[in-house]
This record gives structure tokens, sequence and C-alpha cells, in this order.
């Protein structure tokens, strides 16, 4: 069983850009927190303690997480992840994780590469979170 770290998220130690396509009635969503826990990403036999944590407000209609990606300071991009914590065979799917009309709520997914990677801490890692609707959240983060 993995622990969880409680670590809160210092405003220094993130940046967020966000990359949108916009009409005049579109509000995009708002990264309200990110948090990169260092660790080792899961592969197959063993499985991984690293995790990537976000909350969204969401105030438009609801969408899917079609697509997560983390890379930068040596890490191979990772493109796999597990929503469950438990897949140390193959990664996970990002399905059905949905973020609802008007609600704030957290995601939390486990990066799964083969063979598996180092998340250090300290280190700073790019992240981009795609979405149904074709609004991409995109940043930077220091690992925890």
């Amino acid at each position: 069983m993995r622990s969880k770290k409680n670590v809160a998220l210092a405003s220094s130690s993130s940046t967020v850009t966000k990359v949108t396509t916009v009409s005049s009635t579109f509000t995009p969503i708002e990264l309200v927190s990110v948090v990169l826990y260092s660790g080792v990403t899961s592969s197959a036999p063993v499985g991984g303690n690293s995790s990537f944590e976000f909350t969204i407000d969401n105030p438009n209609s609801a969408k899917a997480i079609i697509g997560l990606i983390l890379s930068g300071n040596g890490l191979s991009q990772i493109n796999d992840w597990d929503d469950n914590g438990l897949s140390n065979s193959s990664p996970g799917t990002l399905s059905p994780n949905v973020a609802p009309q008007g609600t704030s709520i957290q995601f939390i997914f486990w990066p799964w590469s083969n063979p598996s990677q180092s998340i250090n801490s300290g280190q700073t890692y790019n992240y981009s979170i795609s979405f149904s609707d074709g609004e991409v959240l995109s940043g930077s983060v220091v690992a925890q």
C-alpha cells in the first residue's frame, strides 16, 4: 500500500500556463493546485510511489481528461498513467476521469513507464493536461 505525503503546494514552486481555445462565451478551466510527488514510476513488475495530483475548477460543461504528459530533467516523456495506484504490469487509463460542470475536483494519477524512472525531489518537471473539448493546461512543477 502506498503512503501519501502531505505537502502543501508553495506558490513559488509551480508555474502554470494556460493554452486554450476561446470563444466569446467560453470560460477556461482554472488550475487550482498541482503537486508532483517524487519517487519512482510504476513499471512491470514493480509498482511505483510517485504521483501527480491536481485540482481544477470547471465552469463549463463536463469534459474528460484525454491526455497527460510529464517530461523534463532527464525524464523520458511519460504518456502512460494509472488512475487507481494499483497497476504494476501495464499502464492504466485516463478514462473515465471526467470534470463535471460547475465543480472543483481533484485528480490523482500515478506515472507508468517501462523501465521505471526516478522523479527527484526539488527538480522541475513540465506537464500538459488535455481535455476532450480541446482545452490544454500546461506548466511546470517542482517535485516534492
